[in-house]
């Protein structure tokens, strides 16, 4: 493997080539997702308005790229008032109650355990080694002209009708 001052010899991995792959495809992959974001939140809008459940979509060579599917989303519960929550559950379900340490106090020994102060029941790991690519303007800018001009950003040519 060669630094980045170095030419890489034949057969080495040239670490320069790898860096800009990273940087080039992290600019890409952020430009694509940009447009995807924009795109769903345009046809998410028109969908809820106009009651449509179904897109298919096509490339300009009238390949059937597959349909997009609007979906309500799930339905969640959360607690909203810890306090309303306790009171019910001690006078209907007492039975259900736990001693618990306080979360804020579990993220200080946390903490104390990440600084080297043994703590008992926590185990201190590493994470996984990464790569992080941060891409400057002129990458950013050349990832966004490259999608401009891809596929992924259809021209506005009347498309096939709406199946609902």
């Amino acid at each position: 493997m060669t630094t980045p001052e170095q030419t890489p010899a034949a057969g080495e991995v040239d670490v320069r080539e790898l860096a800009r792959r990273i940087v080039a495809g992290s600019a890409i992959i952020t430009a694509v997702k940009a447009e995807t974001d924009a795109a769903r939140a345009e046809l998410l809008a028109y969908m809820r308005r106009t009651g449509t459940e179904r897109v298919r979509a096509y490339g300009d060579d009238a390949v059937d790229y597959g349909p997009v599917t609007y979906c309500a989303g799930a339905v969640t519960a959360r607690v909203a008032d810890e306090a309303a929550l306790l009171r019910h559950v001690r006078e209907h379900h007492p039975s259900e109650l736990t001693q618990v340490v306080r979360p804020a106090y579990v993220t200080k020994l946390l903490a104390d355990a990440v600084a080297g102060m043994p703590v008992p029941g926590v185990v201190v790991e590493a994470g996984t080694p990464y790569v992080s690519a941060k891409p400057t303007g002129a990458a950013r800018s050349r990832a966004a002209d490259l999608i401009a001009g891809s596929t992924l950003n259809l021209p506005p040519e009347p498309p096939p009708p709406l199946s609902t």
